[in-house]
């Protein structure tokens, strides 16, 4: 997802849809976990879990935050075997993003 917006959440209900609000605020665990912000996508394409990521672009993706860069932990052989680094909310290396992009633009030009 590319981020469109960062909204306070507090406030957030200002800024969405009725829609996208209501669907927010049924996950009330976001406010008990101390999330005080909420990201809000461009428009693109719909979630897919059909396109899988080749071995070897796995073992490259690549998070980059001010102070470093670190690759996805639990890839053994070209395979993730837990999830666990994946989750969560992440900058890709600029390489990494591209590399990504590519992939999903193929499997949607399949469709």
């Amino acid at each position: 997802m590319e981020v469109g917006r960062l909204l306070d959440y507090d406030t957030v209900g200002e800024h969405l849809a009725m829609e996208d609000y209501d669907r927010l605020i049924r996950w009330g665990l976001l406010k008990t976990n101390c999330v005080s912000e909420v990201l809000v996508g461009l428009p693109g394409p719909t979630l897919s879990f059909s396109q899988p990521v080749p071995g070897d672009l796995l073992s490259r993706i690549t998070y980059r935050s001010r102070h470093s860069e670190r690759q996805i932990k639990h890839v053994v052989d070209r395979e993730l075997r837990r999830a666990v680094r994946v989750h969560g909310t992440c900058r890709l290396a600029p390489e990494s993003a591209d590399e990504l992009g590519a992939l999903v633009s193929q499997g949607f030009a399949h469709v």
